[in-house]
């Protein structure tokens, strides 16, 4: 059975408390609403600000809130790929 870097306990602690109170996608500026499922694009994941595949931690100063959607389309990318001025998210 495989598992996933995100399955690890400190990942997941830090993730619940980065998705504390009102958050708010630190990639499209969007609130994130926590009340949909896991999967769906639009709900709330901690997206890494320095990429794990770069060198980056699970620590919670690493970690921002992000739509699940706009985190994957960042990637392991350093540069936002996400223009917050285009109507394309809304």
């Amino acid at each position: 059975m495989t598992v996933h870097r995100t399955s690890n306990r400190r990942y997941r602690t830090n993730r619940a408390k980065t998705l504390e109170g009102q958050p708010v996608c630190a990639l499209c500026g969007r609130a994130i609403d926590k009340t949909l499922l896991q999967y769906h694009p639009h709900s709330g994941t901690a997206h890494h600000v320095l990429p794990y595949a770069k060198g980056g931690t699970d620590e919670l100063t690493n970690l921002v809130p992000a739509h699940l959607e706009c985190n994957q389309k960042q990637g392991d990318k350093l540069d936002p790929v996400i223009d917050r001025t285009s109507r394309e998210w809304i």
